[in-house]
């Protein structure tokens, strides 16, 4: 019999099963009664609720451990009996482990452990692990036992799911509507980010029971865990994830800026330039998908007499309109943005594919999104979208 048994191979390398606080170290004080519970009822020396991850079993309460695995809270997923749980999601129960062809020995041989009854247990509608007790003596788990530990997994079940939920902000609602893509755009970035951060968290669950039993003394870890195997794919993991956030630290950096820049009040005056290139990176998500926005650098200092979240508000609001009624299937894709600048106003049109048909009503939404907004109009134009901003008059030195 093998002393390692992967039943899992690669049927559970999702790392975002392990979402929310379900991976925090700190004991529970919920599941540290479950597991004592279940050891006093069932007799048991060993309980734990057990977490199956990418590489290791992770140790979320326990009672009775011997000390290197005290120390360490995991061991290697392909030693444990817990997996057999979570892939058949039926209890799994064992009388004599040094006989058993299915189990994995390594265990059996290190810690003498014999008999085993472990139940599955839930986040969500997903398997992540067990609800197990241990000893090793060879004994029989009869029905009432188990009956007992099914009612108990439904306690750790709740408590796993309630863990698991993601740490939520409270909604907020976006004042104008150009500023709404940014969301979006943030939203898209932060969706691979939560994946790195999971297979982060899952590599660190890897890493960390050597780290813990070095603490603990054991300096020769190998004598006591078999963990250590795994640990250069999970550094790898580590780096691989650690490079993906960095890539999308960028992204989400220009968006929180841009929407600072859009939501943030200022009395002070803003430039014409860096209101276009704010409200540019706002909308970029709905832009974007109708070919991109394209505008020319504008070279002069133009002082605009409104304040910052006024004017980036009402340029977002021009492109996303623009955007929400371009033809997608013209030849020619994409939103040009061009400027007049006058004594007394700025002129901004946008040049794109939009059917005469719906321009009027492209016009009407664009008015009613910038009611409120002082001094902002839009041109009674038939060509396209021609949004005017007041200009500041007297001379002023731009931030």
């Amino acid at each position: 019999m093998a002393d390692r048994v992967d039943a899992l191979a690669d049927r559970y390398e999702d790392p975002t099963r392990f979402s929310g606080n379900i991976l925090e170290e700190a004991l529970d004080d919920q599941l540290q009664r479950v597991v004592r519970t279940a050891a006093q009822e069932l007799n048991a020396p060993i309980a734990l609720v057990s977490l199956i991850l990418q590489r290791v079993q992770f140790f979320k309460a326990y009672h009775g451990l011997p000390p290197p695995l005290n120390a360490s809270r995991a061991t290697d997923r392909d030693i444990s009996f817990c997996q057999f749980v979570v892939r058949d999601r039926q209890p799994l129960a064992v009388a004599r482990a040094q006989d058993d062809p299915r189990l994995p020995q390594a265990l059996v041989k290190q810690y003498g452990i014999q008999s085993y009854l472990g139940v599955p247990v839930y986040a969500g509608e997903e398997a992540v692990g067990s609800l197990c007790v241990i000893d090793i003596e060879e004994r029989t788990f009869d029905e009432d036992q188990l009956s007992r530990l099914i009612q108990l997994s439904r306690l750790v079940s709740a408590r796993l799911t309630e863990l698991a939920k993601p740490s939520e902000p409270p909604p907020t609602r976006a004042f104008e509507s150009g500023v709404r893509p940014a969301f979006a755009e943030i939203r898209n970035a932060l969706t691979p980010m939560a994946f790195d951060l999971a297979a982060a968290e899952n590599a660190l669950a890897s890493i960390a029971p050597a780290a813990r039993l070095a603490a603990a003394g054991f300096t020769d870890a190998s004598e006591h865990f078999a963990v250590l195997a795994s640990l250069p794919d999970a550094v790898k993991d580590l780096q691989v994830a650690l490079q993906g956030l960095e890539r999308f630290r960028g992204r989400v950096t220009a968006d929180l800026e841009a929407l600072e820049a859009a939501c943030l009040s200022d009395a002070g005056q803003v430039g014409l330039s860096e209101a276009v290139s704010a409200a540019a990176r706002l909308t970029s998500h709905v832009s974007k998908i109708v070919g991109g926005l394209l505008y020319e650098p504008i070279s002069i200092s133009v002082a605009l007499a409104m304040t910052r979240p006024q004017a980036v508000a009402a340029i977002a609001s021009l492109i996303s309109v623009t955007a929400h009624f371009v033809d997608v299937d013209s030849p020619d894709p994409g939103i040009r943005l061009e400027w007049d600048i006058g004594p007394e106003q700025v002129g901004l049109a946008t040049r794109a594919a939009i059917r005469s048909t719906v321009m009027e009503t492209a016009r009407g939404e664009l008015v009613e999104l910038l009611t409120g907004i002082p001094g902002a109009s839009v041109a009674d134009r038939t060509s396209g979208l021609t949004l005017r901003l007041p200009r500041e008059q007297e001379p002023t030195a731009l931030r």
